[in-house]
């Protein structure tokens, strides 16, 4: 829209104003509204930048340029943002999954941002599994301390810890996962089957059959000395020295991941780990499925407005953002 305004002087002050923008709440070198910055920032989580402009408004176009200022103003956006606690829940048992995407950055390092999720276990919704519950965290972190802080507070604002009997953490065994476990009370560790099955196949794959079947049975009942005496007739069977390193590369696995896997096994509140598929899906989809690079910052911004969206954030709630920011600003000034 195009428009003229008169430029006022006040007697009084000597100041000048554009009364029609000021009455139309329209900022000082202000070009967009809010509104569309929303949009923007919206469609940004989901297509790249430069076709972000041709999509947000017809026979107008808006440069990929634009498109990265808008989500850089509106900044990191806090993982507890939409966390709107109305009563406490009590639940005996709380899951927490765990993974992290690679991301291509511009100097031609890789980015590691984080996605930690929360739930209450599986329901069945006619032919479909669903978490209940559930609200993610993502974001680079310097520190996983961090991390698991924002986790703690989340349990501690919307559930009555000292009714909770469990917390089962799910991941693949990386070291910031099993941090958590420092900062989590009443916490177990679940190793994601999806990683022992593949160090398993890595182990056993030029095995015998009954030496593949024997090791299979150790992890699945569990019996370390079966595993241990499995592992010992695949490396002595084995002549290739590179084939050598992998078994015992697995073995090592296995070994410093064994209680993930007595704990699966043992507890009946246990079960599987789905981040494998949550990070594709949330994070992949948008950051390291194409072929494309990032800035730290801009992986950062990314992975924060995903786990925003995925916990139910929308336009609306974008545009309530802008909005508290500009007021920000505006105080600063003041």
């Amino acid at each position: 829209m195009k428009y003229k305004r008169r430029y006022y002087r006040s007697k009084s002050s000597d100041k000048y104003k554009y009364l029609a923008e000021e009455r139309l709440g329209i900022k000082k070198y202000q070009r967009m509204d809010s509104s569309l910055e929303a949009e923007l920032v919206d469609l940004a989580s989901e297509n790249a930048y430069n076709k972000v402009g041709k999509e947000a408004v017809d026979d107008l176009e808006i440069s990929d340029q634009t498109v990265m200022n808008k989500v850089r103003k509106l900044g990191q956006i806090e993982n507890n943002e939409l966390n709107e606690v109305t009563e406490k829940r009590e639940v005996n048992c709380l899951y927490i999954e765990a993974d992290e995407d690679h991301v291509a950055l511009q100097n031609g390092k890789k980015s590691m941002p984080r996605l930690v999720y929360i739930h209450e276990g599986i329901s069945e919704v006619g032919d479909k599994r669903e978490l209940k519950n559930k609200y993610y965290f993502s974001g680079v972190y310097k520190d996983s301390e961090e991390l698991w802080l924002e986790v703690l507070d989340y349990i501690d604002e919307n559930y009555k810890l000292e009714k909770v009997e469990k917390i089962f953490l799910l991941g693949d065994g990386a070291p910031w996962i099993k941090s958590g476990l420092k900062w989590l009370p009443k916490s177990k560790y679940i190793l994601d089957r999806y990683h022992l099955i593949k160090y398993f196949r890595r182990a056993s794959r030029y095995g015998r059959k009954e030496v593949k079947e024997k090791l299979w049975s150790g992890l699945e009942e569990p019996d370390q000395e079966l595993v241990k005496e499995a592992f010992s007739e695949l490396i002595s069977n084995e002549e290739n020295e590179k084939r050598k390193s992998l078994i015992r590369k697995s073995r090592h696995y296995i070994y410093n991941n064994w209680d993930g896997i007595v704990n699966y096994t043992q507890d009946k509140d246990a079960i599987g780990c789905s981040a494998e598929g949550h990070i594709s899906h949330i994070l992949a989809d948008r950051l390291s499925s194409r072929p494309m690079a990032w800035s730290k910052t801009g992986v950062d911004q990314m992975s924060r407005l995903q786990a925003f969206k995925f916990n139910g954030g929308n336009k609306e709630k974008l545009k309530e953002l802008f909005l508290r920011k500009e007021e920000k600003i505006k105080k600063k000034k003041l």
